[in-house]
């Protein structure tokens, strides 16, 4: 029923009976509730697509396309020489003012210019 571009999970047992679609999907690939919420468009219950809040039932069938798994996010990410501003700083502390439109970490889509990426490269320096 799933060819390799594909992940497949059949609820069979009552934990995951009830729960919400997006909470069993996070906690199965070990992502964030928004990184499933990226992919959205490529699950698929029972054959039809399903908003993130269905509850799930006992045999239903969960296919996810475009096969997101975990390791798709294990990936570190690199530092970045990205300006930032820095309201305050000392060698416990960094307060940072974020631009609105700056994501705070990678994901699928974004895996380059956001807050993690330029606080490794301003840390890089520290002695932890």
């Amino acid at each position: 029923m799933s060819n390799n571009n594909e992940s497949f999970f059949k609820i069979e047992n009552k934990e995951d009976a009830n729960k919400r679609l997006d909470i069993f999907l996070s906690e199965k690939l070990n992502i964030t509730r928004s990184q499933v919420k990226n992919y959205l468009n490529s699950i698929i219950v029972n054959g039809q697509p399903k908003k993130l809040s269905y509850s799930l039932k006992l045999n239903d069938i969960v296919i996810i396309e475009n096969k997101i798994t975990k390791e798709y996010f294990e990936e570190e990410p690199k530092p970045e020489n990205i300006p930032l501003n820095i309201i305050y700083e000392d060698k416990y502390l960094i307060v940072i003012n974020k631009p609105a439109n700056m994501s705070v970490h990678c994901s699928a889509s974004e895996t380059s210019g956001t807050l993690v990426n330029g606080l490794l490269y301003h840390i890089k320096d520290y002695d932890f």
